[in-house]
């Protein structure tokens, strides 16, 4: 995550949350973290986050709505935005999306993503 200080999160998960902001602390990151995607927009007037992760299934609106608020705010129109959840839908304007059991493996192993060992799904479409 070469460039990257500072760092938003959204989750509805508060459990989530808190282990995933605790991991970018550690790791040195300015975090700001919210369970509202409302609050997260309003944060953008105070914190100017490199990049945004957040889940895709919030009770106040999707994660792919919040990417796209967030990319139309001209305050904000370069920020890395990340989506996790297990299933993504093929239109969203978020610049990656990763499952959330990854990502946690990512920033607790400092492993890349190519690294990661396919899921079980993955092995079963390749044996079909």
């Amino acid at each position: 995550m070469s460039g990257i200080t500072s760092v938003l999160l959204v989750d509805d998960n508060l459990a989530f949350l808190t282990q995933l902001k605790l991991l970018f602390q550690r790791a040195g990151y300015k975090v700001a973290a919210t369970t509202s995607p409302i609050a997260a927009i309003y944060s953008l007037d105070t914190f100017r986050p490199d990049i945004v992760i957040t889940d895709f299934v919030m009770p106040e609106m999707r994660g792919d709505e919040l990417a796209e608020k967030i990319k139309d705010r001209t305050n904000a129109p370069d920020v890395l935005i990340m989506i996790t959840q297990g299933v993504f839908p093929e239109s969203h304007r978020a610049d990656g999306l990763i499952p959330k059991d990854a990502l946690l493996v990512l920033l607790r192993n400092e492993t890349t993503y190519d690294e990661l060992p396919p899921d079980d799904d993955d092995n079963e479409e390749d044996e079909k």
